[in-house]
């Protein structure tokens, strides 16, 4: 026998609410600070070989990353044979602690807390995250209105 919305019990309305917000709430394609810190291999393990390899210039002239692009537009950064950096820029469909292409800077702020703003190079903001292994920040950029269209993580103690 079919049964409407209204005649299920409570406790099925509730996990049924519990379920939607949690898929909606929780981004699928979203990638942590779990990442932080982990060698090549897993990345490669995890996500199969890189599409693009590269090497790019930290902000040490003595110093540079060893970077894997994946075809949906996630970077990962390698210093001493470990993730220090990621990034989704503004074609990527994945998400970084949460946060997603597109996204407004306002809501993001009300999750995480009131960034730290730099203009000078570009529209940014800085979040810092404690209660990890390294000290970490999540750096959006964003454009006139507050969309967030570019998403870094990383290391702070480079």
């Amino acid at each position: 026998m079919a049964h409407s919305l209204w005649q299920v019990s409570w406790l099925q309305r509730f996990a049924i609410g519990f379920v939607a917000t949690f898929v909606f709430i929780v981004p699928a394609r979203s990638m942590g600070t779990e990442l932080i810190g982990v060698p090549p291999s897993e990345i490669i393990e995890r996500y199969g070989a890189p599409d693009r390899l590269f090497v790019e210039q930290t902000a040490s002239d003595a110093d540079h990353f060893v970077v894997f692009l994946y075809a949906d537009y996630r970077y990962f950064y390698f210093f001493e044979n470990e993730v220090w950096q990621m990034r989704v820029d503004e074609r990527s469909q994945h998400s970084l602690y949460g946060v997603s292409i597109g996204d407004m800077i306002e809501n993001v702020a009300f999750e995480i807390g009131a960034p730290e703003w730099n203009r000078d190079s570009g529209e940014s903001a800085s979040f810092t995250l404690s209660g990890h292994d390294h000290p970490l920040e999540l750096r959006v950029y964003v454009d006139g209105d507050g969309m967030i269209y570019d998403i870094y993580l990383y290391r702070m103690d480079f």
